[in-house]
């Protein structure tokens, strides 16, 4: 993830410095949203661990998060790339050792990022903006034993899910010199297939009564910024 970071930035310092036309933008943003199936999976799984006797508690239970991303935008469209991490999880210990089952969910998005100004007549600091997205999500369970100090097991499980989401907002412009500072509030309705097992679509990720998806339709607030390289 670092290194594609520090690719895209490389990237941009390159644009800027050829063409004007070419704008790099970085968002960080507070995101909602209602992973209803992984938290019904998660309290089964709970259940039946405590079920023989390990009463174990769970944290985090999949909590709202920031989003990341970075944005190349050329006379006001252009795509973009973003990313988000959630998860839970469920820990047992006692004076022998402890059990930790993990759950990482990581969002990769990228698609098209398009926006105007609805007012120009009134002000230059409004935009309206649009993304559509392909959504691949990761769900990593890692699981570990540790008795005495000693690791028993050490295990990791990964699943894939592939979706799209729309969203739409609006942005003000709070700063323009000697960067761009726009605060941004959108709301977005996503789409995912259920988790699958890697190397195995066939194999999918499921509760006692449903297949379980992640659900990364909710509302985003946040702050953009652009750094004008030209005046480098």
């Amino acid at each position: 993830m670092k290194k594609l970071f520090v690719i895209i930035f490389i990237i941009s310092l390159a644009l800027k410095v050829h063409s004007d036309a070419y704008d790099f933008r970085m968002k960080i943003g507070y995101i909602t949203f209602n992973m209803k199936h992984l938290k019904e999976l998660q309290n089964e799984i709970l259940e039946d661990i405590n079920s023989i006797g390990i009463q174990s508690k769970k944290f985090g239970n999949y909590s709202n998060t920031l989003s990341y991303q970075i944005q190349f935008l050329r006379k006001k469209t252009g795509f973009f790339y973003e990313f988000a991490s959630t998860g839970s999880r469920i820990d047992y210990r006692d004076y022998s050792g402890n059990y930790t089952f993990d759950q990482i969910l990581n969002k990769h998005a990228i698609g098209f990022h398009g926006e105007h100004n609805p007012i120009p007549q009134f002000t230059d600091n409004l935009i309206q903006y649009i993304q559509i997205a392909y959504t691949f999500t990761t769900l990593d369970y890692k699981e570990r034993v540790k008795v005495f100090g000693e690791n028993l097991a050490d295990s990791s499980t990964l699943f894939y899910s592939k979706g799209g989401s729309l969203e739409l907002g609006v942005s003000y412009k709070l700063l323009e010199e000697p960067i761009l500072v726009m605060f941004d509030v959108g709301g977005s309705v996503a789409y995912s297939q259920a988790f699958y097992l890697k190397g195995n679509s066939d194999a999918q990720l499921s509760t006692e009564e449903n297949l379980v998806n992640p659900t990364w339709s909710g509302f985003k607030v946040g702050f953009t910024f652009s750094y004008d390289f030209k005046k480098f």
